[in-house]
């Protein structure tokens, strides 16, 4: 059984709480029985029997982000981007994951170099075709798992926290798409890894870590300084030690402060 993310602030969306109760069993039907690449194939005595009650295409009407293709499939226009954080004109047959994503397109004449815009999408152009600066597809076509700028990360990282990270698909992409984008990477890595050590948000007792670092635009926050940006290279010193500011008493000044108060008394011969 295939396990998938799920938003959970999907209750609080003003789109999926205009939906009637019937529209939202079906989108999360949707979501859980698409194909890899978000394609449905409409079975709709099984969607009646599941959903309680008759379902038509006519209720597809009703979801505006799954779009109906000429050849009878519904397809979930966000789902490639939400599930493997990558947009549809970046998928590569040279990823194991990508081959049934591209599959599964081309299949349904969907095309993989341009946004989508209308409800029935062809297929313009192979992938190879497609007229890209060799060294952005260079990169492109590395497989996150195996690349060597995220293997450096997780060094780096490693060397900072004493424990690799365990990074999941879509943050070893990131990975590689800050790479893309960041000439000075393995420059940057460092710096990021070593800020991130010192951050620690008190007010809800969270420490974040490599998975945290690259998440939406954090990492580009953390080299920016938003989290404070001297705080991993300030060097701290011991305060030195301050000389007393009073004189230490002798013994027999402790013993005649002592006999003065009674705290002390010399002992006498009848003493047992």
């Amino acid at each position: 059984m295939a396990k998938r993310f799920r938003d959970t602030r999907i209750w609080n969306k003003e789109w999926y709480l205009k939906l009637s109760i019937k529209g939202k069993l079906l989108i999360d039907f949707l979501f859980d029985n698409c194909d890899c690449a978000g394609i449905y194939e409409p079975n709709y005595t099984l969607l009646s029997f599941y959903i309680g009650e008759p379902v038509t295409a006519e209720d597809f009407k009703e979801l505006k982000q799954i779009k109906k293709l000429e050849n009878g499939n519904y397809f979930i226009e966000d789902f490639i981007d939400f599930q493997y954080n990558v947009s549809i004109s970046d998928l590569n047959p040279k990823f194991s994951v990508h081959k049934g994503i591209i599959k599964q397109l081309e299949k349904n004449n969907i095309t993989l170099n341009k946004p989508f815009g209308n409800p029935h999408i062809e297929v313009e152009q192979p992938l190879q075709d497609m007229d890209m600066d060799k060294d952005m597809y260079m990169d492109k076509i590395k497989d996150p798992y195996v690349n060597p700028i995220k293997s450096f990360f997780v060094e780096e990282y490693e060397k900072v926290f004493k424990t690799k990270p365990m990074l999941s698909n879509s943050e070893c992409n990131r990975i590689v798409e800050l790479a893309a984008n960041n000439s000075d990477i393995r420059e940057l890595i460092p710096i990021a890894i070593a800020r991130l050590k010192c951050i620690r948000f008190e007010d809800i007792g969270f420490k974040p870590a490599a998975n945290w670092l690259l998440r939406d635009n954090n990492f580009e926050r953390v080299i920016n300084g938003e989290f404070g940006k001297k705080t991993p290279f300030k060097k701290i010193e011991p305060e030195p030690l301050k000389p007393p500011d009073y004189e230490i008493a002798t013994p027999e000044q402790v013993r005649a402060i002592g006999e003065k108060h009674g705290i002390y008394r010399r002992p006498t011969n009848d003493s047992t």
